[in-house]
C-alpha cells in the first residue's frame, strides 16, 4: 500500500544510498528466495533484516569462535610435534590415543564453526 496522494516521505525516508555487498552464488540465491519468501523485494528483505537483528553480541559470538579455533590449532599442532619427536627417538607411536585426541579437536572445530556460519 502506497502513501496518499500529496503526501511526501520525510528526507531521513529517502533511500538515496546504495549499499555493495559481495555473496558468493549459492549466498545471493538464498537471499532472494527468502526475499521472496517473505514476498519481499531483495532490498527490503536485507534493509529489514539487517536493522530488526537483535543480536548485538554477535560480534562477540565471532571473536570467541575464532580464538577456539586458534586454540584447537594449537592443540593439533602439539600433538603433531610429540608423534615426531616420538618418531625421531625411535619410539613407539600410539596413533590410537593421537586419533582419538583428533577426532575430539575435529568435533570442537565443527561447533566452533558453526558459530562463524550464521
Amino acid at each position: 500500500m502506497g502513501r496518499p496522494k500529496g503526501s511526501k516521505k520525510a528526507k531521513d525516508d529517502i533511500r538515496d544510498h546504495c549499499m555493495q555487498v559481495h555473496v558468493s552464488e549459492s549466498e545471493r540465491k538464498l537471499i532472494i528466495q527468502k526475499a521472496k519468501t517473505c514476498k519481499m523485494s531483495f532490498s527490503r528483505y536485507l534493509r529489514e533484516t539487517a536493522i530488526s537483528s537483535n543480536d548485538e553480541r554477535l560480534p562477540m559470538v565471532r571473536k570467541e569462535a575464532i580464538s577456539e579455533i586458534r586454540k584447537i590449532g594449537v592443540n593439533i599442532n602439539q600433538i603433531a610435534h610429540q608423534i615426531n619427536q616420538v618418531h625421531l627417538a625411535g619410539g613407539s607411536i600410539n596413533y590410537e590415543k593421537y586419533f582419538t585426541l583428533l577426532g575430539k579437536y575435529n568435533s570442537e572445530l565443527k561447533e566452533a564453526l558453526k558459530a562463524l556460519i550464521i
